[in-house]
């Protein structure tokens, strides 16, 4: 068996990772690379088609730097990954009006435990907690060999029995993790956080962290559950805490299974044409339509209210602070891996709300493995051999490797 690191060694992010056995070829992961913190944006210039024939590409999760670069790969080549993941791929193309990146190609469903076949290769795999829903992590067999991928995890107490190689992320390894250990801790944080600010609670998070939208809304509904309903649009009252979500997100937790978590109206934080056919403005335009979106302007309406917010949105509350919007009593969660403080764009976000009067309070628990976690994980798992990547120093995994062998090479052959 043959493994290729094809990227993902020397960095955190754009994961490929490719196993050949005799004439069966698979991918684990096909992601595109962050830009840099600061950076503007760019297209990934990733050559695939240097990767050759592929039978199937099996993606851990669906964020970026696992899963962006699969629409480049041919329409031939099949996708296995968990229901959770094609669904969000799924609309978020569908909202952004882009084709589907599982369009058009043979799509299969990962279920936890259940092993799936691809030529001479199985793969098993195995639910992750990480901060995308759906994550997964990966047993190859072939040709006696085993290997495990963990892709990206926060924890797990997997024994996956005798291994020949364990490939596992290392984000954890240069970075701090911080005061609070998981979605419990965030949670408390936030109800006692809720109970002492008199205005509103800004949060700051990723739409596509499930785990910690939950938390932000099991936290308020703790501290104020709902007495009168949601008198978003009507303004007959106020309930203590109204929970408000921009179209987008709104439309991704219906579409997602998370239902339960949209809340009942959604506010538009860009300009629409109804005239138009986008489908972010067909999207805005039927929730306008059904009477459950309204102006950004109904954030300033309330005063007490939770508000989700992208760092995108930076324009959209500027325009509503400088038309009157007091934000000297409020308070911006900021729910995010601090490095990202110095990207420009959230940069921007963060001064706007300290320049405004607001608190700023950090409240994040990242979904990595931190350093003694990783280490009883591989203790746990047993490997001959271990490679790290999705680091920003690799060579750290040494000082927790334990007996098993640290390999450097990318290209390996057991």
């Amino acid at each position: 068996m043959k493994i290729e690191i094809l990227r993902g060694k020397e960095h955190i992010g754009g994961n490929i990772i490719k196993i050949t056995a005799g004439e069966t070829v698979i991918l684990l992961d096909c992601g595109a690379m962050l830009p840099k913190i600061g950076e503007e944006k760019r297209e990934d210039d990733f050559d695939i088609s240097s990767i050759g024939r592929v039978d199937a590409v099996f993606l851990s999760h669906h964020h970026g730097d696992h899963s962006g670069l699969i629409e480049k790969l041919p329409k031939e080549t099949a996708l296995y990954a968990s229901p959770e993941t094609v669904g969000f791929m799924d609309h978020c193309d569908l909202y952004l009006g882009k084709n589907l990146r599982t369009g058009k190609r043979a799509v299969h469903g990962l279920f936890d435990n259940e092993r799936v076949q691809v030529g001479s290769l199985f793969v098993t795999p195995f639910r992750a907690k990480h901060s995308a829903e759906g994550a997964m992590m990966f047993l190859v067999e072939g040709e006696g060999k085993r290997i495990l991928y963990t892709g990206d995890f926060k924890e797990s107490d997997l024994y996956a029995g005798k291994l020949d190689l364990l490939i596992t992320e290392g984000t954890m390894l240069t970075r701090d993790g911080g005061p609070y250990r998981d979605e419990d801790d965030v949670e408390a944080a936030l109800r006692r956080l809720m109970r002492k600010t008199q205005g509103r609670i800004f949060v700051l998070t990723s739409s596509a962290n499930i785990g910690r939208i939950r938390s932000v809304i099991g936290a308020r509904n703790a501290v104020c559950p709902d007495r009168i309903g949601y008198p978003y649009l009507s303004g007959e009252g106020e309930t203590p805490r109204p929970i408000m979500q921009d179209v987008f997100l709104k439309y991704t937790l219906e579409n997602t299974g998370h239902s339960d978590l949209a809340a009942p109206y959604a506010f538009i934080s860009h300009k629409f044409d109804t005239a138009a056919d986008q489908a972010y403005d067909r999207i805005a335009k039927h929730y306008c339509d059904t009477g459950t979106a309204a102006s950004c302007r109904r954030i300033a309406a309330f005063s007490r209210a939770v508000v989700f917010i992208r760092a995108s949105m930076t324009s959209m509350l500027q325009r509503l602070m400088e038309g009157g919007m007091d934000v000297s009593e409020d308070v911006l969660v900021f729910s995010m891996w601090r490095g990202y403080e110095e990207d420009n764009v959230v940069k921007r976000l963060v001064d706007l709300f300290k320049d405004r009067g607001a608190k700023i309070e950090y409240v994040h628990s990242g979904g990595h493995a931190e350093r003694e976690t990783l280490r009883a994980f591989i203790e746990n798992c047993r490997p001959k051999n271990v490679v790290c990547i999705h680091s920003e120093n690799a060579e750290n995994i040494r000082s927790i490797a334990g007996e098993a062998r640290v390999l450097e090479e990318s290209v390996i052959e057991l």
